[in-house]
Parts: structure tokens; sequence; C-alpha cells
């Protein structure tokens, strides 16, 4: 998606986006596909997580998981946010391996909003901001070391508040960990990628995990905080806004594109989740 503004900083592993109130198409709804920090370091932010509305106070910090929507972010005057992204592969290399993630996300996914004092919110957001913009604009011989360590510092920061308790992963009833549901959500949100919102029902991804429904949901719930129907809604309509938005594709051919049964079908389904008519939400 192109930005009305250059990003603070950007690259394949992390993002940088102040302030916020700066990028207004993505304001107006975004699917996170890593991981996520909205730090609001002054004021509030009113927004929308995943069709819940939500007041993020001054000094809080809203954690999003893989496949988390935001909508509806505002932000009056009187307000400045900060958000901040990890891709998954770089989570993998800091928290040195998968697991570690897992256990991350879904500590994250019980406690969504991590509360802090607003000045030290301010200081450490300003500080990681001041040395980033600094050190990006020079020439240094460790930059890519220099970036990796300033992103990792402030990611271990958040993680910190949550106090995960040691020893604290799903087990067995012989104590020993129990990996099945980590290895489905990843198979899980692999096929959600690689079907790209062609399918959205449940029963076709847990018959391809071979599993229930139900508890596809289960897993679900447990690393994303949310039913599985409501991940594959959400990551569709990602997907369709994208289509509708950034392409001149003609309606009927994104509506075959999506395996919709009809074209009133597919109108049905845009209305229903963007409030609006297919060509209503291509001219906004």
């Amino acid at each position: 998606m192109a930005l009305e503004h250059p990003a603070v900083y950007a690259d394949n592993s992390f993002f940088v986006l102040s302030p916020l109130k700066d990028y207004k198409a993505l304001c107006r709804g975004m699917m996170v596909n890593g991981l996520t920090f909205l730090f609001c370091v002054e004021g509030e932010v009113n927004l929308k997580v995943n069709d819940r509305p939500l007041t993020i106070a001054a000094g809080n910090c809203l954690v999003s998981p893989p496949n988390t929507m935001l909508d509806d972010i505002e932000l009056p005057s009187t307000a400045s946010a900060v958000l901040i992204g990890y891709s998954m592969e770089i989570l993998v290399r800091m928290l040195t391996g998968s697991g570690r993630v897992m256990k991350v996300i879904k500590a994250f996914g019980q406690k969504a909003v991590i509360n802090n004092d607003e000045r030290y919110t301010n200081n450490r957001v300003n500080t990681f901001l001041n040395i980033l913009r600094y050190r990006n604009a020079s020439n240094d011989l460790y930059h890519d070391e220099l970036v990796y360590h300033l992103f990792a510092s402030m990611l271990f920061d958040v993680i910190n508040d949550l106090h995960i308790p040691a020893g604290n992963d799903e087990t067995n009833g012989d104590g020993s960990v129990h990996y099945r549901t980590e290895h489905l959500y990843k198979q899980f949100m692999a096929l959600l990628s690689k079907t790209d919102g062609r399918e959205r029902t449940v029963n076709y991804f847990a018959d391809k995990l071979f599993i229930t429904p139900k508890y596809l949901s289960k897993i679900t719930k447990l690393y994303a905080g949310r039913p599985a129907l409501d991940v594959i809604t959400a990551h569709a309509v990602e997907r369709l806004k994208m289509e509708l938005r950034y392409t001149d594709r003609p309606m009927k051919d994104i509506a075959d594109a999506f395996r919709f049964e009809s074209y009133p079908t597919f109108c049905k389904f845009i209305k229903k989740h963007l409030g609006c008519t297919p060509q209503q939400y291509r001219l906004q």
C-alpha cells in the first residue's frame, strides 16, 4: 500500500509510522500481518479492534498480534500516537524460536492493552524515534545492527510489561509441552495466506487440517483471541479492500476471482462488512 507520507523507517523486518494521524488511509482500516505496538503518547486514541470499540489512553500501548483488524482510528488534535511493527520472521529470530513467539503472542492475546506511566511511555517512544531517525540518516558502518538492537530493546521492554511467568507453556498431562496446537495454528495461517481470501468457511480450513471446525476455533481463540470465522472473514475483507481501492479490475472479475457464488452475493458481502457497495468503496 502506498503511504501518504514516508514511514519513519521501513524494511522487510520492521516499520515505524509517526505521527500516526498523518496516515489517513491506514487509519481508516488496516490488517496487521505481523506484530504491532500502537503507543498513545498524548491524549486518547479511539479505534475498533476486530470490530470492537476501544479507547487507548495516554501512556498505554495496544498490542496487535497477526491478523488483527484495526479500523476507524480517531486521533483528535490533542492526541498523538506511534505505530511500530515487526515481521513474524524477525520475531522468530529475536525470540530464538517459533515456540517462544507463540507463547508471547498468546500472552498478548490475553492482555491486548498494556498500561504504563504517560511520562515513561513518552520518554521511551521519543528516545526510540530520535535514535532511529539520527542513525537512519547517517551512513553508519553498523547501521543494520543498530536498527536491529533498537527494535529489539523496544520489543523486550513491552514484553517485560506482560510479566510472563517462566514455564507457562501449554502442557500435556505428564507436564511435557504440547506443540500440536501451535503447529496447527501455523498451518492454518499458511493456508489462509495461500487461499488469499478465496475460501471463507471454517469447514474448508478445518477439513484441510483434519480437525473439527470447533477445535479450529478453539486454536484461533488461543493464539489470535477470536473465533476462526472472524479471522477468515477479516483476512478476506482486507484482501477485497485492497482489490477495490488499489486496482481498476471490473467488479465482476473481482467477484469471480474471489469465488463468490454470484455478483449479488459479492455485493451483499461487501455491503455487510464495509457498509457500502463495491462501487462506493472504490470511489472513497
